[in-house]
């Protein structure tokens, strides 16, 4: 997908090369435009990849390390009659 995100976008400054569009004061403007345009998609998907990579982690840390302890502490409290249908129903 990226290679054709990037031909479409040679196409649009091959495009304004050709026009002489370039050449004007507002060529530079449309190549900086286009470049924005590139780097927030670019980083936007590295963001969302950040995101679903730190949630992947949280849950994984939450159901290893985290719900044991609440476990044990519920246990240890006398919550035992809580923390036992917790169990059941998350184990």
């Amino acid at each position: 997908m990226s290679s054709v995100f990037i031909n479409g976008v040679w196409l649009i400054v091959s495009r304004l090369q050709k026009n002489r569009i370039y050449q004007h004061s507002g060529g530079r403007k449309m190549l900086s435009l286009l470049f924005a345009i590139c780097m927030i998609w670019v980083f936007g998907k590295l963001l969302l990849f950040g995101i679903k990579a730190a949630w992947g982690i949280s849950k994984f840390i939450v159901t290893i390390v985290l719900l044991p302890l609440v476990l044990i502490g519920m246990v240890v409290g006398g919550l035992m009659y809580i923390a036992f249908p917790i169990l059941i129903v998350v184990g």
